[in-house]
């Protein structure tokens, strides 16, 4: 089943979209960064915000408290958090 968005004039099909405002769309997109794969959510910006596979893997690990910290406009991040030890084998 494709999901279709039709919005003024443009119709996008499966495809991710940021409104930045009424008259305009911005599509993230896939670029490259000294070999290695990135995502853009606002390549159209003049200061863009892209980051890799492993910070994309690290964001839905944490989404649950990314949500309650934007929630509560930075105050809080819920008890869902826990604090890693210094011995992680993760890196970040």
């Amino acid at each position: 089943m494709k999901h279709i968005l039709t919005y003024p004039t443009r119709t996008i099909t499966n495809s991710i979209i940021i409104i930045t405002n009424l008259n305009k769309l911005i599509m993230p997109e896939i670029q490259d960064f000294k070999g290695n794969q990135v995502l853009c959510l606002n390549p159209e910006s003049k200061f863009t915000f892209s980051f890799g596979v492993a910070k994309a893997k690290l964001i839905l690990e944490n989404i649950e408290v990314i949500k309650k910290f934007v929630e509560t406009d930075g105050k809080d991040i819920g008890e869902s958090a826990t604090k890693k030890t210094e011995n992680s084998d993760d890196p970040f």
